[in-house]
C-alpha cells in the first residue's frame, strides 16, 4: 500500500509543477528583460545622435538647427530612461504570482485528495491480494458491511447500496439480515433485474434451496425485466434442474455458455455441468425406452419431466449419485437435551475454494441419533458450482433454534473433515454452539 501512496504524491507533484513553474517564470520575465529594453534605447539614441550629425556635415542641417535636434533627441532620451526606474507594476505583478503559485502548491494536492476521499474507493488500498482474488476474510466482510450500514444509515433510500449490503450479509451467511436487506433494495429498485435475481436467490437460502413459490416468481421476473441477466438464467437453470425439468435447465445452461469467453475458466466448468445434464437426459430416455411398466403408476414414475415432482420423473438423486457425499451424524451427550426431536437441521456442503456460500445444502429434522444425511449435486444452490467438480467439501451439521437457513446465536453445531466427492461413511459431531 506505501507503494500505492508515493506513485500518488509523485503524480500529484508532477501535475503541481505543470501549473506552479509557468507562473514562477513569467514572474521573473516581467523584471528580467528591463537591462535589455535600456540597452536598445540607448543604442537607439546614439544612431539618431550619429544622424543629426552627418545631416550638418552634409550641409542639410545649419549648426544652429543641429544644435536644437541634439537638444530635443536629449530631453527624449532623458525621460525613456527614467521612466523604467519609476515603474512600479513588474515587482507587483512578480509577487502576485508568487503568491498564486504558492497557493496553487498547497491547495491542488489537498484538493485531490479531498475528492478522491469523497467518491473514490480508498478501502481498495487496503485490500490484501487474497481479497481481491475473491477470497474475502470474515474481517473484511465485517468492516465492509459496517460501511454499508453506515452508507444506508445516511442514505436511507439509497437502492444500490441495500443492495451491496443484503449481498455482503449473504456472503457473511448472515440469511436473515440478507433479506432484509434486499426486500428493501428491491421496493426502492423494482426494475432492477440484477437485484431481483439477488433477492430470488437470497429466498431459495432461506428456503433451504426450494425454489417454488415466490423465489421462481422473482426469478421468472427477473428474466422479463432482462432475458440476458446471466445471474437469473444461472438461477433458473438451477429451478428447473431442482423440479427434475433437466431439458429446461439445459437450455438456460446453454445460453448462458453462449455468452461465456470461449477457452475461459469459467465456460469449461459451465461445458462440463452441460455434458452431465446432457448425459442424464439421455440415460433417462434410454430408462424410458427400455423399462416396461406393468401398472399405471409405474408408467407415470418414467414418463419425461413435466417439471413437477409429484406425477412427473423424480429430479437426480444424491443418494444415485456417485459424486453424493453420505455418512452419519451425531450429537455431544452434553448438548442431547438441547436438541428436541422435531428440531430443524441443516446439512450443507461448502467447496475449499473459500467461498461461505454452499454447494449443496438439505434440510432434516432431529430424530434418533446417529442421523443419516446425503449431499449430492441434486441438492446443488446452483448448477455452475457442483460438488462433483469440487477438489475438496466440507460438510457442515447446524441445528437451527428458530428454523431460518442463516446461522443464529446460540445454534449447535459440527464440521467434518476435508473430504472429496464421492465420499462415504462421513461422520459429523455437534459438539459447538455459534456465539
Amino acid at each position: 500500500m506505501i507503494w500505492f501512496w508515493l506513485v500518488i504524491a509523485a503524480l500529484a507533484c508532477a501535475a503541481t509543477a505543470t501549473l506552479v513553474l509557468p507562473l514562477l517564470q513569467s514572474g521573473r520575465r516581467v523584471v528580467d528583460p528591463s537591462g535589455s529594453d535600456e540597452d536598445r534605447r540607448l543604442a537607439i539614441y546614439r544612431d539618431r545622435r550619429a544622424e543629426i550629425e552627418n545631416e550638418r556635415l552634409a550641409g542639410r542641417l545649419t549648426d544652429d538647427e543641429a544644435a536644437r535636434a541634439q537638444e530635443e533627441l536629449l530631453d527624449e532620451a532623458a525621460v525613456q530612461f527614467r521612466e523604467p526606474q519609476d515603474a512600479a507594476p513588474p515587482v507587483r505583478r512578480s509577487a502576485r504570482a508568487t503568491l498564486i503559485a504558492a497557493l496553487v502548491a498547497l491547495l491542488l494536492p489537498l484538493a485531490a485528495v479531498f475528492v478522491y476521499a469523497l467518491i473514490g474507493s480508498p478501502s481498495l488500498v487496503a485490500m490484501s491480494v487474497a481479497e481481491l482474488r475473491g477470497e474475502i476474510s470474515g474481517e473484511s466482510l465485517d468492516r465492509t458491511i459496517a460501511e454499508l450500514q453506515k452508507r444506508v444509515g445516511k442514505a436511507p433510500e439509497d437502492g444500490e447500496a441495500w443492495a451491496m449490503l443484503g449481498q455482503a450479509h449473504r456472503m457473511a451467511g448472515n440469511i436473515p439480515p440478507a433479506r432484509q436487506a434486499l426486500e428493501r433494495a428491491i421496493a426502492l429498485r423494482p426494475g432492477d433485474a440484477r437485484i431481483t435475481a439477488d433477492y430470488a436467490e437470497i429466498l431459495v437460502m432461506s428456503a433451504d434451496g426450494n425454489f417454488s413459490g415466490r423465489p421462481f416468481e422473482q426469478l421468472e421476473r427477473a428474466l422479463q425485466l432482462d432475458p440476458d441477466d446471466e445471474k437469473a438464467i444461472a438461477l433458473m437453470a438451477a429451478a428447473q434442474y431442482r423440479r427434475g425439468d433437466r431439458a429446461q435447465a439445459l437450455g438456460y445452461m446453454r445460453k448462458l455458455a453462449a455468452n461465456m469467453p470461449q477457452g475461459s475458466h469459467e465456460a469449461q466448468r459451465l461445458a462440463e455441468v452441460i455434458t452431465k445434464i446432457e448425459s442424464e437426459i439421455a440415460a433417462s430416455a434410454q430408462s424410458s425406452t427400455t423399462v416396461q411398466p406393468s401398472s399405471p403408476q409405474a408408467a407415470t414414475a418414467v414418463s419425461p419431466a413435466s417439471g413437477k415432482r409429484d406425477g412427473a420423473s423424480p429430479p437426480p438423486s444424491g443418494a444415485l449419485d456417485a459424486s453424493a457425499i453420505s455418512g452419519r451424524i451425531q450429537i455431544d451427550d452434553a448438548l442431547r437435551a438441547q436438541a428436541a426431536p422435531g428440531t430443524t437441521l441443516f446439512v450443507v456442503a461448502r467447496g475449499n475454494d473459500g467461498s461461505r456460500i454452499p454447494l449443496a445444502a438439505v434440510r432434516l429434522a432431529v430424530g434418533d441419533w446417529p442421523l443419516e444425511f446425503s449431499l449430492g449435486d441434486a441438492q446443488a444452490m446452483n448448477p455452475q458450482r457442483l460438488i462433483s467438480q469440487a477438489s475438496g467439501v466440507v460438510i457442515e451439521a447446524r441445528i437451527s433454534r428458530n428454523g431460518t437457513a442463516g446461522r443464529q446465536s446460540g445454534d449447535l453445531f459440527g464440521t467434518s473433515a476435508e473430504v472429496g466427492p464421492g465420499a462415504r461413511e462421513v461422520l459429523i459431531r455437534i459438539d459447538q454452539r455459534v456465539p
